[in-house]
């Protein structure tokens, strides 16, 4: 085929003409019974002898016994060139191959005849199917390769207008419709289609009033032409813009000398995504090669406008995950804590600035996403940054790395700068890590002042018990003297008769022993402070 890259190739079976072959070779021995015609012609064409098949064929022979001119100048021909030569006549209603046979060493040649009638009707039914099938495959061809561009265009379209654009201008090219334009949903209604404005018009002077009918036209389903095929999701077409009940915009377009029209749905899966409509200067209608193809194309675009969607959907569903991950940035970034993620793998995921600055200071630039944990623990060793590991690095990380793959509980760890900080430790559910650190060297100085107080206060207690003891005994040494000197004073008193003094005396007595009970508790106390106090076991009901 030229200027195509493939050939095409016919069969036909010559069975039966190889055999018919043999017949008249095997016949032509015996000419009077041959049913075919067998002549034998001088050199100048006159004949020598005709069997009765010649003389019955109709106009075989002209005047009883001469050739008719074109077989005779045929013969004079090959008996001059020495040669065998074909030739094929019609005779009646009939058609016949005659082979002309020159006989070497003689001034004659024979004629055999034999009718070919049903293999030239043969060979041109094959004609015509060879040329019928040349035309399919060429229609196969252009078919195919309207569906190539569409399907390029479609894979490389940034936008479903764009891949629109490109089919509407293929279309047309392939099947010489003057004008297309597509119908699209009106924002999120899928019952709701308008024009896009989307075109492509092999004249924009000659077909710019349809156009400008058309502009934003909206068509629902049932609806018209498109709203048809918008209904059914099938295609469908009108061949006669002429007459019928038109709208006025087909109107327009027989005004401009289109005549007929055909849309398509662009589906994906059962939907119609959008209606294609094209026109055309001759009403014929669309062959199943072009409906065949239109199908297919109407599903291509339906996969782009999947594609589409799954890549609006897409960048929606990041667009959330992006604003997700601002707000936990944000989150993590207003805590008063330092904040780390890690992997399974123990790599960095991401931190807070809190963490870098808290804990990392002056080697920043190293704690990033992407850095295992032991390589930032290391640099911060090796930075001098950890109190705790000066002079026994090794040991101090290969103590930090196992708490750290086996977390149990809170830990305080003491920085060089001389801050502390409280290290917590869980693991995700993905095996990865979440690490708290917080700022508690206000809380650990409020400690140790706390303890320094406690000492203090103990010391204090202590004094305190130790002033009671020695004022314990300092008070009962006078109480026993006022004591000892009331009870004799009351005794003289008692013996000489004085008894108005005794009543007095009683109280004194009695406000010494008081007393003096009052200190004794007091003592016992001090002892049990002191932790010097004497116990007595007693048996006792």
């Amino acid at each position: 085929m030229t200027g195509e890259p493939y050939l095409n190739v016919y069969g036909r079976d010559i069975t039966e003409e190889r055999r018919a072959i043999q017949e008249t070779q095997d016949l032509a021995k015996f000419p009077s019974e041959n049913p075919n015609p067998i002549l034998r012609v001088s050199g100048d064409g006159e004949v020598l002898y005709a069997n009765e098949a010649a003389h019955a064929l109709d106009g075989l022979l002209a005047d009883g016994e001469v050739l008719r001119g074109d077989l005779a100048g045929a013969a004079s021909e090959a008996f001059k060139a020495a040669a065998r030569r074909q030739i094929e006549l019609g005779c009646g209603d009939r058609i016949y191959a005659f082979m002309l046979a020159p006989v070497t060493g003689e001034p004659y040649l024979n004629v055999y005849g034999r009718d070919i009638t049903e293999e030239q009707q043969a060979k041109e039914q094959l004609l015509a199917a060879k040329n019928s099938l040349e035309q399919r495959v060429k229609e196969r061809t252009a078919s195919v390769r309207l569906l190539q561009s569409v399907v390029i265009a479609a894979n490389e379209a940034a936008t479903m207008e764009e891949a629109l654009r490109t089919c509407l201008k293929e279309v047309c090219i392939y099947t010489g419709w003057s004008a297309g334009h597509a119908y699209l949903p009106v924002g999120d209604d899928t019952e709701a289609f308008a024009a896009s404005g989307i075109w492509h018009l092999d004249s924009a002077d000659r077909f710019g009033a349809l156009r400008e009918a058309i502009g934003s036209a909206r068509i629902a389903p049932g609806a018209g032409l498109c709203g048809g095929v918008l209904e059914s999701g099938e295609p469908a077409w009108n061949l006669d813009l002429a007459g019928g009940r038109n709208t006025s915009q087909a109107n327009v377009a027989h005004e401009v000398g289109l005549n007929a029209a055909l849309a398509f749905p662009v589906l994906l899966d059962t939907e119609v995504v959008a209606v294609l409509e094209f026109f055309a200067t001759e009403p014929n209608p669309p062959d199943a090669e072009t409906l065949t193809a239109m199908g297919h194309i109407g599903t291509q675009l339906g996969s782009v406008a999947e594609r589409k969607r799954a890549e609006a959907a897409l960048k929606l569903s990041n667009a959330r995950a992006a604003q997700a991950h601002g707000r936990m940035i944000d989150a993590i970034e207003t805590i008063s804590e330092g904040f780390a993620l890690f992997d399974a793998d123990d790599t960095m995921v991401l931190c807070n600035s809190k963490y870098r600055e808290l804990l990392y200071s002056g080697i920043e630039e190293t704690v990033v996403p992407g850095t295992k944990f032991e390589t930032i623990l290391r640099n911060a060793v090796e930075a001098g940054l950890i109190h705790d590991a000066v002079g026994r690095v090794e040991e101090w990380l290969a103590e930090r790395l196992a708490q750290h793959r086996n977390p149990a509980g809170a830990r305080l760890q003491q920085r060089s700068s001389g801050f502390w900080v409280q290290v917590a430790e869980r693991r995700t559910e993905e095996g990865g890590m979440v690490a708290i650190y917080t700022d508690v060297t206000e809380l650990k100085k409020g400690e140790e002042e706390l303890a320094k107080a406690r000492d203090q206060a103990i010391t204090a207690n202590s004094a305190k018990s130790d002033f009671l003891a020695s004022m314990s005994h300092e008070l009962r040494t006078p109480l026993n003297a006022i004591i000892g000197y009331s009870e004799l004073l009351l005794d003289e008193a008692e013996d000489e008769g004085q008894d108005a003094y005794i009543p007095d005396l009683q109280k004194i007595q009695s406000a010494g022993k008081h007393l003096l009970a009052l200190i004794n508790d007091v003592l016992d106390l001090s002892k049990i402070e002191a932790g010097k106090i004497d116990l007595y076991f007693e048996t006792f009901e």
